[in-house]
């Protein structure tokens, strides 16, 4: 099984990885996340279902698209 499903990097160099949780499907997506040495800070849960598979960090907002439903969520993003 893998064990890194997506990687992104945000505006502040942030690593974002999404970890592989096998056999369940959520409403929500958790992250893990890492500063740019490596050092891991948190895990957040995004109000994101498994459907929508890409982020996209865009100034202050962060989108999630689902490609397949052609749906967009758009947060307002702020990383203390």
């Amino acid at each position: 099984m893998k064990q890194i499903l997506r990687m992104y990097i945000d505006k502040n160099g942030n690593l974002w990885i999404k970890p592989a949780i096998g056999g369940l499907e959520f409403d929500h997506q958790f992250f893990d996340i890492f500063n740019s040495k490596g050092v891991f800070l948190k895990r957040i849960k995004l109000p994101l279902p498994d459907t929508y598979n890409r982020l996209v960090f865009d100034k202050d907002k962060l989108i999630g698209i689902d490609r397949e439903g052609c749906e967009l969520k758009i947060f307002d993003y702020v990383f203390l």
